[in-house]
């Protein structure tokens, strides 16, 4: 966002928490107008809410909005009144969630963007079936399906190779779920790589498979998966979960299909993917609508916002 605002011409100053607050000080200090990624920044600013007639626009992603006590709900109904507030969320479902809790409509709502612009799809030979996943390994991920499927498919006598780039809690146990299923020669966990072996791994391959789902539980939910779009920017068709702000960013049918996650459904969903004809280059296409230079709905709505 940083970098997208710069390009068209605005003054910004960054801030992270964990940085020093000297370096930041100054700008906080001067600023007339905060984005904010998360509504709990609100409590970082304070001092600015209340003592300067500053402008604060909010970014809603999803998990910050589930399984609040009843302080947060009361703060975020307080401050979605406040007309010094403006609230941008990353989906029509996130929009939803919103509006559900605090009574009160979203301003905008801005697909999350990235740099998807000049490349075009390059058709190379990839022989035998590759499949791949690009995500942090949590159990709302689920990966752990996706094992178990693919390992009913390799009996149903197709061959794959699949790769898995990530890290986190569940790199373990999915490693130990592979073996167990004898799918060793199948599946490669890759943990952690620079973008150069990424995008390597990623163009040598044929589908990208990341069945996300809903954890009412723990309260994580996608947003909306901008690796999906990311995949799309190198020809991949996906197969995707069915919640959140993922059919929004997956057409189903078109840029890949939705499953609701389960064992079964995945694998049916892989079997009707490896079957169905994809327009590679419209895929492309596809992901460079999200490309953060074409984002001119968003900068018209803050030129808005800094000129009412």
């Amino acid at each position: 966002m940083e970098v997208a605002l710069s390009q068209s011409r605005f003054d910004v100053c960054h801030y992270a928490f964990r940085e020093s607050l000297i370096r930041g000080l100054k700008g906080l200090l001067l600023s007339e107008y905060y984005i904010l990624a998360t509504w709990k920044m609100l409590f970082f600013v304070v001092p600015f809410v209340v003592l300067k007639k500053s402008k604060f626009l909010v970014v809603l992603h999803g998990n910050e909005l589930l399984n609040l006590g009843w302080l947060s709900v009361k703060i975020i109904k307080y401050i979605a009144k406040n007309k010094r507030f403006k609230f941008v969320a990353n989906s029509k479902a996130i929009a939803a969630i919103f509006e559900d809790l605090s009574g009160h409509k979203v301003d905008f709502i801005q697909y999350p963007f990235g740099e998807f612009e000049g490349r075009g799809y390059q058709d190379i030979n990839r022989g035998d079936l590759k499949l791949v996943t690009v995500s942090r390994l949590v159990p709302r991920k689920n990966v752990e399906n996706v094992i178990r499927a693919l390992a009913l498919l390799k009996k149903d006598g197709v061959n794959f190779s699949y790769d898995i780039i990530g890290e986190g809690p569940c790199f373990h146990s999915i490693m130990k779920l592979v073996k167990s299923n004898g799918l060793d020669k199948n599946v490669y966990l890759h943990g952690f790589v620079d973008d150069t072996t990424k995008n390597s791994i990623l163009n040598g391959s044929d589908y990208f498979i990341l069945p996300s789902l809903f954890d009412s539980e723990a309260g994580s939910i996608e947003g909306f998966g901008i690796v999906y779009l990311e995949a799309n920017y190198f020809g991949l068709p996906v197969l995707s979960g069915n919640t959140g702000g993922i059919t929004e960013a997956v057409v189903d049918g078109v840029t890949g299909l939705h499953c609701d996650g389960s064992v079964q459904h995945i694998l049916e969903k892989l079997k009707e993917l490896f079957d169905t004809k994809f327009d590679k280059e419209y895929l492309v296409q596809y992901a460079e609508r999200f490309d953060y230079r074409k984002q001119n709905g968003f900068i018209g709505f803050l030129k808005g916002w800094f000129h009412e």
